[in-house]
């Protein structure tokens, strides 16, 4: 007879750790039922300090309904709130696809933060897990590397930060005049006082006008017209309503001729700058730092795609 998910699951945990590592007993788990957390232990000390892991168990078998799927994100947002980790182990038949557990992970309940990680195992691939989308590994050592400090996460995190505002130097295509347009939004890996260098990296991929939610626009449009009082060639920044998608959404416009300059518009130019960090000293790309109160929403709009070019970084776990 074959074994379970959440034996496989034990059995990994066990080879994870030292024999004598202590662990939470059954009854002071968290949850309840078949969502009731499967281990709880403190990972190693580093810098004299520790991390009390959850880890919860999500086998293919699993139903999921309105009701559960509140009661994990309960459970989720209830251990985050401590300051403790969360490590989400979910089976797949497949390696590489998402049945409807994998689908609800990645669209509501994962987060960008160093106390929650999601590791997928598939069946075809005997329960191995991948962090890099490449490597197959055994879950044991995954978790041994977390345990030992070795597996860390990198990047940004929900709450208040700094974060760049980005703008490329363009000509208007409707009226030829010089323009600043805004673009969108990066979160740089360091925080320096002068961006026009080579010493930086952004997490993932620009957020562009298009991408910000209704919390965060008001905010960006405030930003942009306070830099407008010095800098009158940027572009103001607002909802307009676009007769190539027929719809309204947020963008920059040029402040001579009001021509609407969407996404789409800049794509191809902006990118033709980032296959050299050159365009940040010769001002073809400008960055200015702002404070901005960082929701999830957000992050899952940053974690949506990639710019795999010498302008970028990854965020998220890695050894």
């Amino acid at each position: 007879m074959k074994p379970s998910f959440y034996e496989i699951v034990d059995k990994e945990i066990q080879l994870a750790l030292p024999d004598d590592w202590e662990k939470i007993t059954s009854e002071k788990l968290l949850g309840q039922g078949p969502y009731k957390i499967r281990h709880a232990f403190n990972l190693r000390p580093i810098d004299g300090q520790s991390k009390l892991t959850h880890l919860l168990a999500l086998p293919l078998s699993v139903k999921l309904n309105k009701t559960v799927k509140s009661q994990l994100i309960h459970l989720r947002d209830y251990i985050l709130s401590e300051d403790h980790m969360l490590v989400v182990i979910n089976e797949e038949k497949k390696a590489g696809s998402l049945g409807d557990t994998g689908i609800f992970i990645e669209e509501q309940l994962l987060v960008s933060s160093r106390n929650f990680l999601w590791l997928s195992c598939s069946r075809d691939q005997y329960h191995k897990t991948c962090l890099d989308g490449h490597k197959f590994e055994d879950l044991s050592l995954v978790i041994r590397d977390l345990w030992r400090g070795a597996l860390r996460y990198q990047g940004p995190e929900a709450g208040t930060q700094n974060v760049n505002l980005e703008l490329m130097r363009k000509s208007c295509s409707d009226c030829n005049t010089d323009i600043k347009v805004v673009t969108g939004i990066v979160f740089p890996n360091r925080q320096l006082s002068s961006w026009n260098n080579y010493d930086w990296q952004y997490y993932d991929q620009l957020v562009s006008l298009s991408d910000l939610g209704p919390e965060i626009t008001p905010i960006i449009q405030k930003e942009v017209d306070q830099l407008r009082e010095k800098h009158p060639s940027l572009t103001p920044v607002g909802f307009q309503y676009s007769d190539e998608t027929e719809g309204i959404y947020f963008a920059s416009s040029c402040p001579h001729c009001k021509a609407l300059l969407g996404h789409f518009d800049i794509e191809d130019e902006r990118m033709a700058h980032l296959f050299s960090l050159d365009s940040r000293i010769n001002g073809y790309l400008e960055y200015y730092s702002f404070s901005l109160k960082v929701d999830h929403e957000l992050l899952a709009a940053l974690r949506n795609g990639g710019e795999a070019c010498v302008h970028t970084c990854y965020s998220g776990w890695e050894r």
